[in-house]
């Protein structure tokens, strides 16, 4: 039964990446000979997405850490927070 599992997420794998190998052809035959698309961008821009890209890593990375941060931590206290409210 795993096995069985195991076979059909190989088989999967190779046809996703199979079918990435024929799109990327596709696309690379689409743009031949196009000297925009074969064309560099300037420096400029390529720094810019350069800087977006870190930018939205950290964001992801500091998310991911405000998330297991915010947890309780399961081995501290009763959870009562009872006499903390009113005092007792």
């Amino acid at each position: 039964d795993f096995s069985r599992v195991i076979n059909v997420i190989r088989i999967l794998d190779q046809q996703r990446i199979t079918e990435g190998e024929q799109r990327r052809e596709e696309m690379q035959k689409a743009v031949q000979g196009d000297t925009c698309a074969s064309a560099y961008p300037p420096a400029a821009v390529t720094e810019r997405l350069q800087q977006h890209a870190a930018h939205v890593e950290n964001q992801t990375r500091l998310r991911a850490g405000a998330d297991s941060s915010d947890k309780a931590d399961p081995g501290s206290g009763t959870g009562n927070t009872r006499d903390m409210v009113q005092g007792d």
